[in-house]
């Protein structure tokens, strides 16, 4: 039995796009590669932007997001046809982006309450 890895965004109002997935033979494999994505990329993902206050200054906003991980059991067809390996450092909207947006995700949303997660 195989299980699969997986980091991705939180905002508050919506789960994120899926930045890092992974198979493992094991549930404590796939623990241990999703936490290390996820430290990953708490630190090569940018916190801040550059934008303008109300008086046209440039100023620092913080990105509002945090950064999850957990495991899951492969669906049926990725049981069949394998599961997609992928890592992005590159947020959801800019140049370079190779992760997964929320919608695709295999599992529909009445699912998504089962996937065991953790927060960095």
């Amino acid at each position: 039995m195989s299980y699969v890895a997986e980091v991705w965004l939180s905002y508050e109002i919506c789960r994120g796009s899926t930045m890092y997935r992974a198979t493992a033979k094991t549930e404590r494999g796939a623990k241990l590669k999703a936490k290390i994505a996820a430290m990953k990329l708490d630190v090569l993902l940018p916190k801040f932007y550059w934008d303008t206050d109300w008086r046209g200054r440039p100023c620092r906003y913080a990105h509002e997001f945090g950064i999850l991980y957990g495991i899951r059991k492969p669906t049926e067809r990725e049981e069949t046809e394998g599961v997609t390996a992928f890592f992005s450092t590159s947020l959801p909207g800019t140049r370079g982006f190779t992760g997964e947006h929320a919608s695709a995700h295999p599992l529909d949303q009445s699912a998504q309450s089962g996937l065991e997660s953790f927060k960095i």
